[in-house]
C-alpha cells in the first residue's frame, strides 16, 4: 500500500475499535446479566462497592467473605483484598458523577485502555519495529476482544495493563543503551522502574512478575559491560517499588496473614490442580477466554467448530513465532570474509556490520539506527515477560481453577510482537503484502465476536 493509504486503513483500523470500545461502554451491562448479546462483568460491582467504600468511608473495607461462596455475586464484596489504588483513582470520579458514577467509571478504564495502545506502539518502535508493525501490532489488541471488554468496564485491569507496558517499555529504554552498557549508570531510568513497580503493585500483585524481569535487564547489563557495579541500578528500583508498595502488604499481613491474600479473595485452595487433567484445562481455559472474554456463548457444533479455528489459530502463530525467534527475526546472507552482514527484515532492509554492533534501517525513506545487541536483549525480555506471566498463571491455576487469558495480558507486548512481526515477514514475500498482513490481522482479532450470533 502507498504510505496514504496504509494510513487511512489505520485511521478507519481504529475507529472501528474504539466505536467498538465505546459500544462496550455504553451497552454492557451492569453485572452478570445478560443483554444486547453481551455479558456483563461479573465482578464489576464488586470493584464499584469497593470504590464506594473508600468514598464514604474513607478507610479501605476489610474483606470478610470470598467469591467462591454462595451469594458472592449478589453481595459483590469480594474485590476489598485488591491493592486499591485504581480504585482510589475512581473515588473523585465517583463524588463527581453522582448518579452516573459506573458510567464514568467506565470511561476511566475506557482512556487507560487507549493510553496503553499509545505505550504498545513506543514499546514496539524501541524494538526497532516498521510503522507496519507498529500500526498492526495497535490494531491487533484495539481490536481484540479481551483488551477491549476488560478496558471498558470497572476493575483494576486497565490501569495495571497500563503500568506494565510503562515498566516494559523503560526496560527497553535501559536494554536500548540509555541506560545500559553503552553509557554511564543513569540512576533515573531506575528510580522510574522503581516508581513504576511500586505503583503497579498498589493496583495489582501480579505486577510482581516484573521484579525478576528488573534484575534480569540489570544483570544482562552487568554481564555485557563487566561491570557487577550496575547490578546497583536494580537494587535502587526494586527498592523505590517496595518503600511504595510496603505499607499495603504490610497491612495485608497484618489483617489477613497473607502477603498478597490471595485465599481472602479466591477462597481455599481446590486440592488436586497438580494433576495433567487440571493443567490442560487450564491451558484451555486460558486460550478459549483469550480469545473472548464472555462466558455466555451456549455450547453447539458451530461454536465448538469456532473454538477449535480460534485454538488452531493461536497453535499457528505460536509456531510462527518460534520460527521467527529461532532467526533472531531476521533472514542473514553472510558474507563469509566477515565483513558484512545483510539481513531482510520483514518489510525493511537491514544491514549490519560485521562487528554486529549496529543496524542501519531504511524503512519507507526513513533511516533508523538501532542497537544490535540491543534488539537481541529486547527479544529475550520480551520472551521472559511471557514466561513470568505463563509461570503466574500455571501457579495461580496449581491452586485455583482461574484459567482466565486476560492474565496473560500485562505480557502483551510480547503476544503482540509474536502475532505481528512474523505476520508482516511472511506477507512481505507477496504481492501487496501489507494489505494481505492488514486484512489477516484484523480478521484475526475480530473473529472472536463472530461468537456473539450464537446467543
Amino acid at each position: 500500500m502507498t504510505p496514504r493509504a496504509a494510513r487511512a486503513v489505520f485511521a478507519a483500523t481504529m475507529a472501528v475499535a474504539i466505536a467498538i470500545r465505546l459500544v462496550l461502554v455504553f451497552l454492557t451491562p451492569y453485572g452478570h446479566l445478560v443483554r444486547n448479546r453481551l455479558e456483563g462483568l461479573n465482578d464489576e460491582p464488586a470493584h464499584m462497592n469497593y470504590i464506594r467504600a473508600l468514598a464514604t468511608t474513607h478507610r479501605f473495607p476489610v474483606q470478610t467473605h470470598h467469591a467462591a461462596e454462595p451469594g458472592a455475586f449478589d453481595r459483590a464484596d469480594f474485590e476489598y483484598y485488591q491493592p486499591p489504588l485504581a480504585h482510589l483513582i475512581d473515588v473523585p470520579v465517583v463524588w463527581i458523577a453522582g448518579t452516573h458514577a459506573i458510567l464514568a467509571c467506565r470511561l476511566v478504564s475506557f482512556v487507560f485502555g487507549l493510553l496503553t495502545l499509545l505505550v504498545l506502539d513506543r514499546v514496539l518502535g524501541r524494538l526497532g519495529g516498521s510503522t507496519t508493525v507498529r500500526r498492526l501490532g495497535v490494531a491487533f489488541l484495539a481490536l481484540l476482544p479481551v483488551h477491549a471488554y476488560f478496558t471498558s468496564l470497572i476493575s483494576n485491569d486497565a490501569l495495571t495493563w497500563l503500568i506494565a507496558f510503562l515498566l516494559t517499555h523503560q526496560l527497553l529504554v535501559l536494554l536500548s543503551g540509555a541506560g545500559g552498557s553503552a553509557s554511564g549508570f543513569r540512576p533515573w531510568i531506575h528510580v522510574r522502574l522503581g516508581l513504576l513497580l511500586g505503583a503497579g503493585l498498589l493496583v495489582k500483585s501480579s505486577i510482581v512478575m516484573f521484579v525478576p524481569l528488573i534484575v534480569l535487564a540489570d544483570a544482562w547489563i552487568a554481564w555485557t559491560s563487566r561491570r557487577a557495579g550496575r547490578m546497583a541500578g536494580s537494587v535502587v528500583a526494586l527498592a523505590i517499588g517496595a518503600a511504595i508498595a510496603a505499607p499495603w502488604y504490610a497491612r495485608n499481613l497484618a489483617v489477613y496473614h497473607s502477603l498478597f491474600a490471595l485465599q481472602v479473595g479466591f477462597g481455599p485452595p481446590l486440592a488436586g490442580r497438580s494433576s495433567v487433567t487440571s493443567l490442560a484445562q487450564t491451558l484451555i481455559g486460558t486460550v478459549r477466554y483469550f480469545w473472548m472474554p464472555m462466558a455466555h456463548i451456549p455450547g453447539g457444533p458451530w461454536v465448538h467448530d469456532l473454538r477449535a479455528f480460534s485454538a488452531g489459530l493461536l497453535i499457528l502463530h505460536a509456531v510462527a513465532a518460534l520460527i521467527w525467534l529461532r532467526r533472531a527475526g531476521a533472514a542473514l546472507q553472510v558474507d563469509h570474509a566477515g565483513a558484512a552482514l545483510q539481513v531482510d527484515h520483514a518489510d525493511a532492509a537491514l544491514q549490519v556490520d560485521h562487528a554486529g554492533a549496529a543496524l542501519q534501517v531504511d524503512h519507507a525513506g526513513a533511516a533508523l539506527q538501532v542497537d544490535h545487541a540491543a534488539w537481541d536483549a529486547g527479544l529475550a525480555l520480551l520472551v521472559a515477560s511471557f514466561v513470568a506471566a505463563a509461570a503466574a498463571q500455571i501457579a495461580l491455576n496449581l491452586h485455583w481453577a482461574e484459567a482466565e487469558g486476560r492474565f496473560l495480558l500485562p505480557a502483551a507486548p510480547a503476544i503482540v510482537l509474536f502475532i505481528v512481526q512474523p505476520t508482516v515477514a511472511v506477507c512481505g514475500r507477496l504481492r501487496n503484502g501489507d494489505a494481505v498482513a492488514w486484512a489477516w490481522v484484523t480478521a484475526l482479532a475480530l473473529h472472536p465476536y463472530l461468537l456473539l450470533l450464537f446467543v
